[in-house]
């Protein structure tokens, strides 16, 4: 896995790159995976300068019960490093969602649960000096 993402981040040679947080968002071992490969990564690309950390907030994770398995506390505004105003794009997301039509059932019950909180996307940072 960590030379097929290799070999994707080369042929473009982003300065960015956004993944799951460390507990991968939903608790998913496929997301967590992914983050640990992007981790031992990240020091060998000379390209990439950032890794943002995609994190749910608490007043989200607060509101979520009952899932099928681990799903971990979101962040507190406080322990996040930025936090992206997404409401002009907002819909063009849902419709993202939605298109994984495999994932119906989370999407409808996680876009619920955004009912009502600002529209943003929260991240954790990690930057080269």
């Amino acid at each position: 896995m960590a030379q097929a993402i290799k070999a994707q981040l080369d042929e473009l040679a982003p300065e960015k790159v956004i993944t799951f947080d460390p507990n991968g968002v939903s608790g998913h071992l496929d997301h967590i995976a992914v983050t640990s490969v992007i981790n031992w990564l990240f020091p060998k690309l000379d390209y990439l300068k950032k890794v943002l950390y995609f994190t749910n907030p608490r007043r989200l994770t607060d509101k979520i019960s009952d899932y099928f398995v681990y799903f971990p506390d979101g962040r507190l505004r406080t322990e996040v490093n930025e936090i992206t105003d997404i409401s002009d794009v907002w819909e063009t997301k849902v419709k993202a969602m939605r298109a994984h039509v495999s994932q119906k059932a989370d999407c409808d019950w996680i876009l619920a649960a955004f009912n009502g909180l600002p529209k943003e996307d929260w991240f954790l940072v990690r930057s080269k000096q």
